[in-house]
């Protein structure tokens, strides 16, 4: 028998770390030799046997005709030598025959010599494989293995001190007779390996024979045989959790990574799903917190559920779907801590730019490891942080720009929680009055339309005026209650007008003020004058409200218009009337005031 190239080797000692040990060559597609010495790789026949073995005829043939599976199968017949019955073998250890007396022939595994024995770690179940069989006589077939360490043999008694007792060495044992009856058709046969003590196997003994009687035997009775498998009882098991402390919150749950390990054959599709307990640790009506597909050990990323209740007895366990296992729980009690925080009061502030509000505290179960305070101008999203940080148990809301605002406290806590606060709402009030230039206008005429602009909208507002600026607001004979107002006053003077907006929260905001010169003139004595030309007449003087910017004296004979300047203009407060010519003349001070 030849060995396996290094690489074939590397490659099955990788897969060994992630899958169950296999039988080498089990499904007997690769060959080694040939003529009378072709044999399946890593298994040998009579034909690479020592002593007496090899002299007999060939008993194992690769058969290619109706393997199976795959390509090939193994046929094992039983022959003859001078008279002698040669039993049919395969094994994956050797065939020795110490003599031409069957009695002593045996099979063993030989450690030290890499074609004589099959590495194997494995603690399998059982050994299944298929088989067809033609009997000749009464002959049946068989089949028998060993896990074991070091030297091991088939039979385990010495039979004329052949070889050693090698009992002590076997971990495993398992055995399969066939009937005498004809199998036609490739059929499974199994059968346990019964485990002496819990060592870890090096090597599995496997002897395969067409006649199964160690003395007996029909030569011609044929052996087919393929696809052998070592097959585990699927197990299932719950790793070791860490750490044993969870936070939660009502809106937000805790990442815990559960470790699982699976032995023996899952089924593809096979879905291994995390599960919680209650706070006492049953599972009479688990959570499920998170699942994966597996056929092999691994982890689920699960989720503790946001919202889930304080208790210091929870269990985890996973549970799989195919076959469908239950394992017993991580075997230490899990601590689960609700976390919450909240501000008060939450009652909605109006306040005025880069003015104080009334201060907000955060109340946290349990106290968080650190927190910030910030902002947004959309409720729900969009949290910002303040310029300077605020991470203190307080914030008192200032703002320099009017605008709404919603401030929210962020709790932090252990294992990366987050939780933020309910909101509370800060109105940020202004409100201005445009144009803001000053207005001079006349007696009952209609001024420049003001218009106030508030943020946010008042929930109501009036119109006042003062006669002296920045106190002393009076309400109009008619309250003005609108969103503008056209200054108009009957009475001369210098007013300021500014615009009253109420917020909630009893937040009145007083505007800037619009200044308004309600200006008039008048020029006395007004009665009537008779006077000889060229002869000065009363004085007159004019009278202005405000002073005016400029004025000009002018006359007319035709009473209400016409008005023309004298020759030399009269520019003074004063004016005395003087005319060469006869005629009856109508005097008037034309005043002017800024923008007027």
């Amino acid at each position: 028998m030849k060995k396996f190239t290094m690489s074939v080797l590397a490659s099955v000692a990788c897969l060994c770390l992630f899958a169950q040990t296999t039988i080498t060559n089990g499904n007997m597609e690769t060959w080694t030799g040939s003529g009378a010495t072709v044999e399946p790789t890593q298994w040998n026949s009579n034909k690479t046997g020592g002593g007496n073995a090899a002299t007999g005829p060939q008993t194992c043939f690769k058969d290619t005709t109706n393997p199976h599976g795959g390509t090939a199968c193994a046929k094992i017949l039983t022959g003859n030598v001078f008279g002698i019955v040669v039993n049919g073998s395969m094994t994956t250890g050797k065939v020795e025959a110490p003599s031409f007396s069957k009695t002593e022939g045996y099979i063993h595994t030989i450690p030290s010599n890499s074609d004589y024995r099959m590495t194997f770690t494995g603690r399998p179940d059982s050994l299944v494989f298929w088989y067809r069989y033609t009997p000749s006589g009464s002959d049946y077939p068989g089949v028998e293995a060993r896990l074991h360490v070091g030297n091991a043999y088939t039979p385990e008694t010495p039979v004329n001190g052949n070889h050693l007792d090698s009992t002590v060495n076997i971990i495993a044992r398992g055995q399969w007779a066939g009937s005498t009856a004809t199998v036609g058709s490739w059929t499974r046969a199994s059968f346990p390996l019964v485990y002496v003590d819990n060592r870890t196997p090096e090597y599995i003994l496997i002897a395969c024979t067409s006649s199964a009687s160690q003395t007996g035997g029909v030569s011609g009775s044929a052996f087919w045989i393929d696809d052998f498998e070592a097959i585990y009882n699927p197990s299932i098991a719950t790793n070791t959790i860490s750490p044993l402390t969870y936070y939660v919150s009502a809106s937000a749950g805790a990442s815990v990574t559960v470790p699982f390990g699976l032995t023996g054959t899952f089924n593809a599709g096979n879905t291994v799903t995390a599960q919680l307990s209650n706070a006492s640790g049953s599972f009479a009506s688990p959570v499920i917190i998170g699942s994966v597909s597996a056929t092999s050990s691994g982890s689920i990323n699960a989720t503790i559920p946001a919202g889930t209740a304080a208790g210091t007895g929870y269990r985890i366990r996973v549970v799989s779907s195919n076959p469908a296992l239950i394992a017993s729980d991580n075997g230490s009690n899990i601590t689960i801590v609700p976390c919450s925080n909240s501000i008060a009061p939450s009652a909605i502030q109006n306040l005025l730019t880069s003015t104080n509000g009334n201060p907000i505290s955060v109340s946290e179960t349990p106290t968080a490891t650190s927190r910030e305070w910030k902002y947004t101008t959309t409720s729900g999203s969009g949290y910002t942080s303040f310029g300077t940080a605020e991470t203190g148990t307080t914030y008192t809301p200032n703002f320099s720009t009017a605008g709404t605002y919603y401030v929210v406290c962020v709790s932090s806590f252990p294992g990366s929680l987050t939780v933020t606060s309910n909101e509370v709402q800060i109105n940020v009030v202004t409100n201005s009055i445009a144009p803001a230039t000053a207005q001079n206008i006349l007696i009952n005429t209609n001024g420049n339309l003001l218009t106030v602009t508030e943020t946010p909208t008042a929930t109501s507002r009036e119109w006042k005026y003062t006669t002296t600026s920045g106190s002393g607001y009076t309400s109009f004979g008619t309250a003005e209650t609108g969103t503008t107002y056209t200054p108009n006053f009957s009475t001369a003077g210098t007013y300021y007008v500014v615009c009253v907006s109420s917020f909630p929260s009893s937040l009145a905001v007083t505007s800037n003020e619009v200044q308004i010169n309600v200006v008039t003139n008048s020029i006395a004595p007004t009665t009537t004058q008779n006077i000889l030309t060229n002869t000065n007449g009363s004085l007159l003087t004019v009278t202005e409200t405000p002073t005016a910017t400029s004025r000009e004296w002018k006359y007319t004979t035709t009473s209400g218009s016409g008005y023309t300047s004298f020759g030399t203009a009269e520019t003074g407060t004063t004016y005395t009337p003087n005319f060469s010519t006869a005629g009856t003349y109508y005097v008037v001070c034309v005043s002017s005031f800024p923008v007027l």
